[in-house]
């Protein structure tokens, strides 16, 4: 629960403001010299209102990179709250930000519609342009934060983030109800994904009008939180030394690295989800508020606050925590001022234990960052070798009973010396040499010292890492490896700087040594490689599927629907199935399984189908537009099976789905449906009136998935499987034909093939995959199923795992047939005496070149991804050699007992990028973690030469 004192009160804008700002500003002796051009913009409404505001900007600022607003309180004036020291100065300072202040005493709409005006207005006046496109972060008092609530609702597309001090989020503008499936409220999606940090005063009787937009918001994606200041009221009391830091990391975490205010607005980034914590609202009063991972968080998240990231947490604990024991008395900070130091200084943190005698021991925090611990004698510690950015520090104690209190925080800033390479602010933190570039280093990464700090050994040179605020997770994931012992050869792409004082190296990606992106043996280039989803989910393996979109990649798992940004790698959002599918209209599926999905080119959709066993339902999910963070529309569809086994494709003129039935005989084991184009992207959503069943098909039959923007309305569609069994000497094939909207299928062709294949079942223990000791053998009998058809220029082509003799290694048998008359154009088969290759997939690209996607793995190989390809002009049925493009770490071992072998996925995903047409990615299974039954998954990137 929130420490709420119930009253009819809301935060009111004309309430009685506490003004704390007496005494003068701390500077230390390395203060820079800063200078300031400013301009003014004033505006008399006709009721005698002046609307009064100031620009300010750093001398030397070449190109406003955002900016800073802090509007006045009631009756206040924050115009000159750039200057004099304040934390303001120091944070548009850090990042080429401009400030904007004001002097209102209006309402917010009117006063943002003065802000607009002069924004417009300064942009001439400056000769700063880009000033009508920069974003923009904010935080005031009171009505200050009534102004900052009305950037999140006006214009939260330019806003990236906010905190608002002393008011609310004020929701009630899009007349805001409880969440309800069948009444969607008008709440826009980016207003609900802006960043908002709540900050008031314990005695302001806030729960009221801030409780119901967390309740309702938080479980549905919304990133706000709320801090309420122990024992302080509406006020002014060093709200900042969370405030700037909270805004420095959404800053970090959204501003796009390629972004360029001068060309257009910027897109903002959603934050990374897994750099998010969580804080559980009802711990407060606990003696120390429970912070950790949003990942690991299994409370009520309506009463608990998004925080950007680790850093943010322990600064929040250090804030909002009730009944702390320890008084921070060094540094200090109760107002808008802040200590100023430069590059390297040192500052000590002390503290009063007087309320906390028995202490044992006392750690002294920047952060998340534990920089030493005390035991005995002087309660403070020195921190050293200071880097650009804020610091605000906090000091946890334990007694001799093992019970843990927090003091409160304090917060210096120090100033940056140089600009920064990339002009980016979200790596201006650093101290970075104006002349530096992006370049690689390889070397063995380890940890070193007391403080646990990452660092990669480069030709002897020792360099101590840091990620940049633009890598992803998996960067942050390493780092935290390295600093718990592990070591191994990296390459490492970033910039040479001062890291924690030292030479250091600003990291922006690794990748291990083996597994760089060029990679290959001159008949491939593996492009980049990021990891997907991970388990445990609800069933043992991933059956990961997913596809690339223009600007996105996607898994879809047994357990979650992830998006990623295609460039990076970054997740952008993570939903379970269940969470997906109950968003849609469809909650309770309580056993999802087989998903599918792919991207549509044709239409610029992505499809979803996903099982629900415990009901023997399929559903189907459709996108509303190119981007899957957008809204989707879904339907349940209306086919029975006692286990769908869905398989689905697509091309120019409708959608294809094929799926077990109730029959018991192999060759009429499947039904098929064709559905018109236009009624799988219906506005309401898939409409199946019109949709056609084809029944008592061979089993296996799977639809292809054609991208021919030119295909003739009466072009057929193919369904191709090989010979369901143990072995395989001859495929099937069914041709799907449209009159109009009326769909028709053809008879069952039977293709031979040059030879007999094996693959046999899971209880032959005959098609299985070695891992390294100790780790059991890997089941490769699923890839007996058909997995994928890809057609291209009149072909059609397929692979399955085969073997070319029951005691050979697991290999993969691939073709090409023509689709006119169904001759065998080529087949192969890839195999190797010293590895099993399992579970693969194919696409082809733009030139006719076949890509390939699957794992590898033996008795001295964990499991990893590879890729191969075979080009257009190559010998028929022939492959070139695999590439590692995903290493594996370690052993696979279940959560479980599996008679029939290690559970290894069902299925994968190889498909074309949209956007050029020769770029294969392929999402496949590997081995990374330790934990019995948490298996992960990748995405890999690849072209052929």
């Amino acid at each position: 629960m929130f420490n709420r004192i119930q009253t009819a009160s809301a935060i009111g804008l004309c309430a009685v403001l506490s003004f704390c700002l007496a005494g003068s500003p701390v500077f230390a002796d390395g203060r820079p010299d800063w200078s300031y051009d400013t301009y003014d913009y004033t505006e008399t409404v006709e009721r005698g209102d002046i609307k009064q505001y100031r620009l300010a900007i750093p001398k030397g600022v070449t190109t406003v990179k955002g900016i800073l607003v802090v509007s006045n309180c009631f009756g206040g004036d924050s115009r000159d709250w750039y200057k004099d020291g304040t934390a303001y100065e120091s944070f548009i300072n850090m990042h080429d930000f401009a400030f904007i202040g004001g002097k209102l005493d209006c309402s917010h709409y009117e006063a943002y519609d003065a802000f607009v005006k002069a924004l417009a207005v300064w942009a001439k006046e400056s000769g700063h342009a880009e000033l009508v496109n920069a974003p923009y972060l904010a935080t005031g008092v009171s009505a200050g934060g009534g102004f900052a609530s009305t950037l999140v609702t006006k214009c939260p597309e330019k806003t990236i983030g906010v905190v608002i001090v002393c008011a609310r989020l004020n929701l009630t503008v899009f007349e805001l109800k409880k969440y309800d499936e069948n009444n969607p409220v008008p709440v826009p999606e980016a207003v609900i994904r802006t960043p908002v940090l709540n900050i008031t005063g314990e005695t302001e009787y806030a729960a009221t009008v801030i409780e119901p937009p967390m309740e309702t918001w938080r479980p549905h994606g919304a990133l706000y939180g709320w801090a309420e200041s122990p024992g302080r009221g509406h006020e002014y009391n060093g709200q900042e030394r969370l405030a700037m830091p909270y805004l420095d990391a959404v800053l970090k975490q959204r501003y796009p690295s390629d972004g360029d205010v001068r060309k257009a607005p910027l897109k903002l980034k959603d934050p990374a989800p897994e750099t998010a914590w969580t804080a559980d609202d009802t711990t407060w009063k606990s003696g120390l508020t429970a912070i950790g991972p949003s990942q690991e968080f299994n409370g009520d998240i309506g009463k608990s606050s998004w925080l950007p990231d680790k850093d943010i947490a322990f600064i929040y604990r250090a804030y909002a925590t009730y009944g702390r024991k320890l008084k921070l008395t060094s540094p200090l900070q109760d107002n808008i001022y802040t200590r100023i130091c430069e590059p390297g200084s040192s500052v000590v943190i002390s503290v009063d234990t007087s309320q906390f005698p028995d202490w044992t021991k006392l750690e002294f925090y920047d952060g998340s960052t534990l920089l030493g611990t005390v035991t005995s004698g002087a309660t403070q510690f020195t921190a050293t070798n200071l880097t650009p950015g804020f610091h605000t520090f906090s000091v946890l104690g334990t007694d001799s009973a093992g019970k843990v209190t927090t003091s409160d925080c304090g917060m210096i800033a120090v100033h940056k010396t140089n600009t920064p390479a990339s002009g980016n602010p979200a790596s201006d933190s650093r101290s970075v040499p104006k002349s530096a570039t992006r370049e690689s280093f390889t070397g063995t990464a380890s940890r070193s010292g007391t403080f646990k700090r990452p660092l990669l050994d480069v030709n002897g040179t020792r360099y101590e890492l840091e990620a940049s605020a633009t890598a992803d997770g998996s960067v942050q994931k390493l780092l935290k490896k390295f600093s718990e012992g592990d070591t191994g050869t990296y390459v490492i792409k970033g910039v040479q700087a001062t890291v924690n004082g030292k030479d250091g190296i600003i990291i922006d990606s690794i990748t291990p040594s083996d597994v760089v992106a060029g990679a290959g043996q001159k008949n491939l280039t593996v492009l980049k490689g990021f990891a997907g989803d991970k388990g445990p989910g609800t069933k043992a393996l991933p059956d990961n599927v997913g596809g690339v979109g223009n600007e996105h990649v996607v898994d879809f798992t047994t357990a979650h629907f992830v998006v990623h940004d295609k460039q990076t790698g970054r997740m952008l959002q993570e939903k379970t199935q269940t969470e997906f599918w109950a968003e849609l209209g469809f909650p309770g599926i309580a056993k999802p399984n087989d998903p599918r999905m792919l991207y549509d080119p044709l239409t610029e959709r992505w499809i979803a189908t996903i099982a629900n066993d415990a009901e023997h339902k399929l559903f189907l999910a459709v996108s509303t537009t190119p981007d899957p963070l957008k809204p989707w529309k879904a339907t349940l569809t209306p086919f029975e099976s006692p286990d769908f086994g869905f398989r689905m494709g697509v091309d120019r003129n409708g959608f294809y789905g094929c799926w077990w039935n109730y029959n018991q005989d192999t060759h009429t084991m499947m039904t098929a449906c064709a559905l018109p184009k236009d009624d799988l992207i219906a506005a309401a959503g898939p409409d199946f009136a019109n949709v056609q069943i084809f029944r008592d098909l061979e089993i296996e039959s799977f639809p292809a998935t054609d991208t021919d923007p030119n295909k003739a309305p009466d072009a057929p569609a193919i369904l191709l499987n090989r010979q369901f069994g143990n072995s395989f000497d001859k495929l099937c094939m069914y041709r799907i034909t449209w009159s109009g909207r009326r769909a028709s299928i053809s008879e069952l062709q039977t293709i031979p093939l040059s030879r007999e294949y094996f693959a046999p079942n899971a209880t032959s223990h005959k098609m299985s995959a070695a891992q390294p000791a100790p780790g059991s053998r890997l089941r490769g009998d699923e890839a007996r199923r058909t997995t994928c058809v890809y057609t291209h220029n009149g072909s059609v082509f397929t692979c399955n795992g085969a073997k070319r003799s029951l005691e050979s290694r697991c290999g993969i048998f691939w073709c090409e047939v023509r689709v006119s008359d169904g001759a065998v154009l080529q087949e192969g088969l890839v195999d190797d005496d010293t590895c099993d290759y399992v579970i693969p997939t194919l696409a082809v690209d733009a030139h006719g070149n076949v890509g390939l996607g699957c794992t590898r793995s033996s008795e001295t190989e964990f499991p990893s991804a590879y890729v191969m390809v075979h080009g257009v002009n190559d010998k028929p049925g022939t492959m070139r050699p695999a590439v590692l493009a995903v290493k594996g770490t370690t052993i696979y071992s279940p959560d479980g007992e599996f008679p029939h072998g290690v559970p290894w996925g069902n299925y994968n995903s190889t498909c074309i990028d949209p956007t050029d047409g020769l770029t294969f990615w392929t999402t496949q299974q590997y081995a990374i973690y330790d934990t019995p039954g948490q298996w992960s998954t990748c995405w890999a990137a690849f072209m052929a030469e």
